[in-house]
């Protein structure tokens, strides 16, 4: 039995795609999410809880995040 589960309902984790990367790491409703999504999702969150009021760093990093 592998140590993360291939699936848990809508979202699909796919192992490989932390060596490799041309695959995606999650696969969430058909959108595909890959190592340095995931990274900049997590900045954002993280700069969000600590009350960051730089709007500009929002703005670079959800237009790094969508491109």
């Amino acid at each position: 039995m592998p140590l993360i589960p291939n699936f848990i309902g809508p979202l699909r984790v796919h192992p490989e795609g932390f060596t490799d990367q041309d695959k995606p790491v999650l696969d969430f409703f058909g959108i595909y999410l890959f190592l340095d999504d995931i990274i900049i999702i997590c900045l954002l969150i993280f700069l969000y809880q600590e009350k960051v009021n730089d709007e500009l760093l929002f703005i670079i990093l959800f237009l790094l995040l969508f491109s």
